[in-house]
């Protein structure tokens, strides 16, 4: 059966239902096929951004060694761009 049918010897109100139809068709296929780029959940929003590495301390004298620790890496290679972001 062929996809596209002659209009000719077609009434008005049947020309009007192969309208309709392919509209709904249209209006149905479109949105499911953009849905399929769509991933389900929300985790991977953006793939640049990663969970920390490791956590950062919240005792004071813990905070005081990280701070040092991470000052020591700085004044080694003060061009390194982690070093510098840290």
């Amino acid at each position: 059966m062929p996809l596209m049918r002659s209009t000719q010897g077609m009434t008005a109100s049947a020309v009007t239902a192969s309208a309709r139809r392919l509209a709904l068709l249209a209006m149905t296929a479109i949105p499911l096929c953009l849905a399929g780029c769509k991933s389900v959940g929300l985790d991977d929003i953006t793939g640049s951004i990663g969970q920390p590495d490791t956590t950062l301390p919240s005792a004071p004298e813990d905070v005081r060694h990280y701070t040092q620790a991470w000052g020591q890496r700085y004044d080694a290679r003060p061009n390194d761009k982690t070093t510098v972001l840290a």
